[in-house]
């Protein structure tokens, strides 16, 4: 039993680290997608919402080097709250770029977010298109959808599949394009109808 509770943690791993390297921008769009991507798994309460995407990959760094690696805990949840509450060599941060702390939170959210969800919703996919389009994901936006998520994994699949250009079904696209107005509505309350119409009609984007 406890082989197959490490396979899935080792999963977990594998698949997060996939995730970040399809991650092709840096600076301050990384930060951006990292801080709306860690915003789900602060919306789901599986990290502390005071939690910086750089910081949480800055202690996953450090606390590699000190031998503490998700393998050795029976899941993923355990090893990020160990992550959580390592104490950093601040020396040694200053020679770890913000680049690499921001993907190391990003691949930590990724991971937490896939073992949260399991089956009920394509994470991998969502958070691989993500990366691929930072410009339409931001922390506010990635909360209220990762509360739909948590409490409709269909509704939210319907939105993914719509922004993806997956989705056929007349119905479902009219509900996935209600949900993603809604979202607009609720980030940016003064905006009209139509306007948050317009944004969604644009969150059509074609895959790279």
């Amino acid at each position: 039993m406890l082989g197959i509770i490490l396979g899935a943690v080792a999963g977990i791993v594998a698949t997060a680290v996939s995730v970040t390297k399809t991650i092709t921008v840096v600076g301050t769009a990384l930060k951006t997608l990292g801080d709306a991507l860690i915003g789900i798994a602060k919306t789901l309460g599986l990290i502390s919402p005071e939690e910086k995407v750089e910081d949480l990959g800055d202690k996953a760094i450090q606390a590699e080097e000190q031998g503490i690696n998700p393998e050795d805990f029976t899941t993923y949840a355990e090893y990020v709250k160990s992550v959580e509450n390592f104490e950093v060599d601040s020396e040694k941060s200053k020679e770890i770029s913000e680049d690499e702390k921001s993907l190391k939170g990003i691949e930590l959210a990724t991971g937490l977010t896939i073992e949260h969800f399991g089956d009920k919703f394509p994470v991998e996919e969502f958070f691989k298109f993500a990366a691929k389009h930072p410009e339409f994901f931001r922390e506010d936006r990635m909360s209220e959808f990762g509360k739909i998520m948590e409490n409709d994994p269909d509704k939210a699949i319907d939105a993914f599949n719509y922004m993806n250009l997956t989705e056929t079904n007349d119905a479902k696209v009219e509900e996935a394009i209600s949900t993603l107005k809604d979202i607009e509505k609720t980030v940016d309350p003064d905006i009209s109808d139509r306007e948050a119409l317009y944004r969604v009609l644009d969150y059509k984007v074609e895959e790279n």
